[in-house]
C-alpha cells in the first residue's frame, strides 16, 4: 500500500487519478503543509510538475505549449504578438525570467506582471483538476529548480476556483457513476469552507449533504442545467 500524501516527508507516493483526483491530492497537501513536487501525467503525454512549499503551490511547469506564459498573456490581451517577440529576443539579459523581462521593458508594470503570473500558474494546476484519468507522483522535499519568484498563492483559493471550473463532462460522469450513492459531507473545521472563496453557495450545498440523500436525487432537485452543473461541482468539492 503506497504512502499517502498526508505525509510531507518520506518515500515517494504514486497513485491513480481515477482513485485520487488532483483536487483531492492538492487538498491533502494544503491541509498537511506538504513541501515537494507533485508530478501529474495525463493523456497524450501531458506532463505537469507542481512545486509546493508548506502546502502552497509555488510554480507549475507544463509541457503543454498553450500553457506557456507568453501564450497566456496573449490570450489575456496583456501583450501583443510583437511585444512578446521583442521580450523573448532579449530575455537572456534578464536572467531568463519572462516576467522580469516584461517589467524591464516597460511592457507590464510590476503589480500587473505579478498578478498575471500568479493567475497563469494557478490556471495550469486547476486545468488538471478535470483530468478523468492519469497518474500522480508525490516527491517529498523536492525543490523547485526553475527561476521563479514566490507568488504567495493560497492553495485553498486555488482549489475553490478550480472546483468552480470543473468541466461539465467530468461532473456528469461522476454523477452517472455515483447517482445511487448516498452523499455524506466530510467534517470541516470551523472556517475552513470559507477559505475556498466560494461564499454562501458552498455552505448551502454542504448543508444538503446529510448522508440520507442519493447524489442522483440531489441533482434532480435542480431544474436549470447550469445550476445543476454548479451544484455538482460544489458537491464534488
Amino acid at each position: 500500500m503506497p504512502e499517502t500524501a498526508e505525509q510531507s516527508s518520506g518515500p515517494r507516493e504514486v497513485g491513480d487519478l481515477k482513485e485520487h483526483s488532483v483536487l483531492r491530492v492538492g487538498y491533502r497537501l494544503a491541509k498537511t503543509k506538504g513541501t515537494g513536487m507533485l508530478t501529474l501525467e495525463g493523456r497524450a503525454g501531458v506532463l505537469k510538475e507542481a512545486y509546493f512549499l508548506d502546502g502552497q503551490p509555488q510554480f507549475v511547469n507544463s509541457n503543454v505549449e498553450a500553457e506557456r506564459l507568453g501564450q497566456f498573456l496573449l490570450e489575456q490581451k496583456a501583450l501583443t504578438p510583437a511585444a512578446l517577440q521583442r521580450a523573448l529576443s532579449v530575455m537572456h539579459h534578464f536572467g531568463g525570467r519572462r516576467a522580469d523581462t516584461l517589467v524591464g521593458l516597460d511592457l507590464l508594470d510590476p503589480l500587473e506582471a505579478y498578478r498575471l503570473l500568479a493567475k497563469q500558474v494557478a490556471a495550469k494546476l486547476m486545468e488538471a483538476f478535470s483530468w478523468p484519468k492519469g497518474r500522480y507522483t508525490w516527491t517529498p522535499r523536492a525543490t523547485n529548480p526553475y527561476k521563479s519568484r514566490s507568488l504567495h498563492l493560497d492553495a485553498f483559493r486555488v482549489i475553490g476556483a478550480g472546483a468552480a471550473q470543473l468541466t461539465e463532462v467530468l461532473v456528469d460522469d461522476w454523477l452517472q457513476t455515483n447517482a445511487r450513492n448516498f452523499i455524506t459531507r466530510e467534517p470541516a473545521p470551523d472556517g475552513e469552507l470559507s477559505q475556498f472563496g466560494l461564499g454562501e453557495a458552498l455552505l448551502r450545498v454542504y448543508s444538503l449533504l446529510d448522508g440520507r440523500t442519493r447524489l442522483g436525487d440531489l441533482a434532480a432537485r435542480v431544474r436549470s442545467p447550469e445550476a445543476r452543473v454548479n451544484l455538482l461541482r460544489l458537491t464534488y468539492l
